[in-house]
């Protein structure tokens, strides 16, 4: 009898080694997901505090945008009356067609230009009195 059992056991043994050897990968994997969730859980942490603090920062700008259109609206009414001349700049200021042909100083290349023609005649209308000019010098 105990020849039958010593051979039961070698029998169990074998079948059980594939067995334990995909337990144990099993519980190796396992360990492994454990800690990617892990890591995965401290990145949505983080992205949370992320999306709150832009959140603030997006209300905050809401609030500042309100206000500041609440300014222009209440300038509007206070220049509508003996001012009415005056202009607060609207929505087609952003255009920047629009705005050459009311004020084409404003505009980047005019400004350089008018700079650029400027600063010669100056130099040109000087008083005799005044200090040599200094035409390498730049304006």
């Amino acid at each position: 009898m105990l020849f039958t059992f010593g051979s039961s056991i070698r029998r169990w043994h074998a079948e059980d080694q594939p067995l334990a050897k995909r337990q144990r990968q099993l519980e190796t994997d396992e360990d492994e997901a454990n800690d990617a969730l892990a890591r995965q859980q401290v990145l949505l942490e983080a992205a949370e505090i992320d999306l709150a603090g832009a959140l603030a920062a997006a209300d905050t700008a809401h609030h500042d945008l309100e206000a500041a259109r609440s300014a222009i609206d209440t300038a509007r009414r206070e220049m509508s009356g003996s001012q009415a001349e005056l202009r607060v700049p609207d929505e087609a200021w952003s255009s920047s067609e629009h705005r050459e042909r009311l004020a084409p100083w404003l505009d980047v290349t005019w400004n350089k230009a008018r700079t650029q023609l400027s600063c010669p005649l100056s130099r040109c209308t000087r008083p005799s009195s005044a200090a040599p000019v200094n035409r390498s010098a730049n304006c």
